[in-house]
């Protein structure tokens, strides 16, 4: 298997409407980035960089300050990138 490689992905809610939270689990510890872009593909936070151990992980992301729309979160470990959507259900 590939160096930190994702086993599990998931964010909820999805439609968010104030956050949302990405769950995921590492088979091995490795160092991991997660970014949120806009739908034009604007880089709108770099939420986590470092070091993370094998196992579960929860991140809750705040998306009040956010705007409305579609969100594309980016995880990316060694040897390893997968891309995620999540709606904002806010009505504006």
């Amino acid at each position: 298997s590939l160096p930190g490689a994702l086993v599990f992905l998931d964010n909820y809610p999805n439609p968010a409407s104030k956050s949302t939270t990405i769950k995921y689990e590492l088979t091995n510890s490795t160092d991991v980035e997660i970014r949120i872009f806009d739908q034009t593909g604007k880089l709108i936070a770099v939420f986590h960089e470092g070091h993370q151990n094998k196992g579960l992980h929860e991140i809750n992301v705040d998306t009040e300050d956010f705007p409305a729309g579609v969100y594309s979160f980016q995880f990316s470990a060694p040897g390893f990138q997968l891309l995620l959507s999540a709606r904002d259900a806010r009505n504006r």
